[in-house]
């Protein structure tokens, strides 16, 4: 909580300390790295915008406050508290508790490998941003920052007890293999290539009108035979293989060497090729826990395990390695298995009792789907003409399969201590929490629900992903509904 500046300091534990002196050299550098695309493609191409150019401007004027701020920024290791200190004119001080932190989050890129320091962040589950970013300290202050933390005392050599790390696992090369073969994250690297050829025909819709006129050129010369056919299926083979190899590079960039183990009551995980991101946080902040696959995961026999902490700075991106979040990118169901009943004693998947939902389930998620499409397709027709009703059809159809499998796969299960839930198709998710780490507990009726008898139940929990499988159980027959709102009451209380 930020106090007045003047307010005395408390005695005993650390001495007060500064960031690196290089920490506004490395602000400079993140910055011009955002910008090195666009200035690439305007002073070596003539390309682009030259108001991109203020960029650059902004970029230097970001370092330089940045040098200012690292002289003002202070920091110390109090007896049960970390005191940070930061501003030059106007100065806060905030007094974070150490048991308020729960995530310790690393980064060193080969930048910050060379000159031997890292970047650290701590998070706690009431703060909308990271209750203290060091841009740039030495390794050995973070190690010796992160062992207080778990128990040591600043100034002396003695220590609660803590256990040896113990490995819970190592992701071997072929498994970040098989993680790019499953996963599309290529569509990164498909972003960005577009994001280059778009500084080629800056400012206006031009490069956008010759791809829609090309394509509906290729539409109209399109002729239905075995020849052209066969092409397109080709050149679609083919456009998933360079996709499946972008998606192979982004993996091994991500997570070669990923590494996952217990540190006494911490989780700690380290990955990454070029930077090398370390995140921890303890167990007992684990708010809930998802497993999923896609159809080519199942083919090879492998799932993944990612959690949720409690803290108030979310992730949007599910891919993002920059905190605390996967814990088995890729493995058989065994590991998964293994590595949850470490990480979550009691919460499983192998015992549990699933209950369906209402019948007519899959009718509720057809309609949405089929107007969805519909309304696509009535807007593509202005590209595609005749084509959109011939891919208005093929959508319909893959609507209902999708609705009817998803519907037979789909369900809960609810016990004294976890409730879980389960949804998807050829992408299958199961998301479980303990009952007691609910919030707030949801029902929800649309007007749709109300017609068809139905309404949904959530449970809502610290540090819930902003895109992943919500703790939502959808289409209830709405008496099985309440009765399951309840239960959950009761669990919460």
């Amino acid at each position: 909580m930020p106090s007045d500046a003047s307010a005395p300091v408390p005695t005993g534990g650390d001495t007060e300390r500064r960031l690196h002196p290089f920490s506004w050299l490395f602000v400079l550098l993140t910055q011009l790295r955002q910008l090195a695309l666009p200035l690439v493609a305007l002073l070596v191409f003539a390309r682009g915008d030259r108001w991109e150019l203020l960029g650059l401007v902004g970029a230097v004027g970001l370092s330089l406050y940045s040098l200012v701020y690292s002289f003002g920024f202070r920091y110390r290791l109090g007896r049960d508290e970390l005191v940070v200190r930061e501003g030059v004119l106007g100065r806060t001080e905030r007094h974070i508790a150490y048991a308020r932190i729960q995530n310790i989050v690393q980064q060193r890129n080969p930048l910050h490998r060379w000159f031997g320091v890292t970047e650290l962040r701590l998070e706690s589950a009431g703060g909308a941003r990271p209750e203290a970013v060091m841009t740039v300290i030495t390794v050995a202050e973070a190690a010796r920052i992160e062992a207080v933390l778990r128990g040591r005392r600043p100034g002396t050599d003695t220590a609660s007890p803590v256990p040896a790390a113990q490995p819970l696992l190592e992701l071997a090369a072929d498994e970040v293999v098989r993680l790019g073969l499953v996963t599309n994250r290529g569509l990164v690297v498909v972003g960005a290539i577009v994001a280059l050829v778009m500084q080629f025909d800056p400012g206006d819709a031009r490069l956008l009108r010759r791809a829609t006129r090309g394509l509906g050129a290729f539409v109209d010369a399109f002729t239905p035979s075995v020849e052209a056919l066969a092409a397109a299926v080709l050149l679609l083979l083919a456009l998933a293989a360079v996709l499946k190899a972008f998606s192979v590079a982004v993996a091994v960039v991500a997570y070669h060497g990923f590494r996952l183990w217990r540190d006494g009551e911490r989780l700690r995980t380290e990955t990454g090729l070029l930077t090398r991101r370390t995140a921890s946080a303890r167990r007992d902040k684990i708010q809930r826990v998802h497993v999923g696959e896609t159809w080519l995961s199942r083919w090879l026999r492998r799932q993944w395990l990612s959690c949720d902490v409690a803290a108030g700075v979310q992730a949007l991106n599910e891919s993002d390695t920059s905190r605390l979040r996967w814990l088995v990118p890729i493995g058989s169901a065994d590991t998964v298995a293994r590595v949850l009943a470490d990480v979550a004693p009691g919460v499983s998947l192998g015992t549990r009792e699933w209950r369906r939902l209402h019948p007519r389930a899959w009718r509720r998620r057809f309609v949405g789907s089929a107007l969805r499409w519909t309304a696509a397709s009535a807007a593509g027709s202005i590209v595609l003409g005749r084509w959109a009703a011939l891919m208005w059809a093929g959508a319909i159809a893959w609507a209902f399969f999708e609705a009817r499998g998803w519907a037979r796969f789909a369900g809960y299960s609810l016990d004294d201590e976890v409730l879980a839930v389960r949804a998807g198709w050829h992408a299958r998710a199961w998301t479980l929490a303990r009952v007691a780490r609910g919030q707030v507990v949801v029902l929800r009726q649309s007007p749709f629900d109300r017609r068809h008898g139905m309404a949904r139940v959530g449970l809502d929990t610290a540090g819930a992903s902003a895109t992943g499988l919500r703790l939502e159980v959808p289409y209830l027959a709405e008496g099985e509904a309440r009765a399951v709102f309840a239960r959950l009451q009761q669990g919460t209380r």
